[in-house]
């Protein structure tokens, strides 16, 4: 994928996998996710359902923003904020009081905005 050099794999899973990669022009670090799929063109991609959902969001400090969608030899990347962790990896996390009650008031806020 040209523009970003990938560092690491993050994740892999059935519809895609998922990168941590350097921005080679701002030097930002993002979370690249390729999509498995192939797409014959940009239309066919634009009408994923996943695409609708994550450009609807709202700006939130507490959601991961979709920076930018890439569409390269028919191969679909989206391109992310990158966050040092996620979801899965906090909950597997031995819980501290305190700890539970700002990722509960985190979870509670983000997910407020779709009221």
């Amino acid at each position: 994928m040209n523009g970003y050099d990938v560092q690491r794999v993050i994740g892999d899973g059935a519809f895609g996998t998922v990168y941590k990669c350097k921005d080679i022009l701002s030097g930002e670090i993002v979370a690249v996710k390729k999509i498995k799929q192939k797409y014959s063109s940009w239309h066919e991609a634009l009408a994923l359902k996943e695409v609708a959902a994550l450009r609807s969001l709202p700006k939130n400090e507490y959601l991961v923003r979709l920076k930018k969608l890439i569409m390269e030899n028919n191969i679909l990347y989206f391109v992310f904020e990158f966050a040092e962790s996620n979801l899965i990896a906090v909950s597997a996390a031995p819980w501290q009081s305190l700890r539970a009650e700002i990722y509960i008031v985190q979870f509670v806020v983000s997910i407020s905005i779709f009221d």
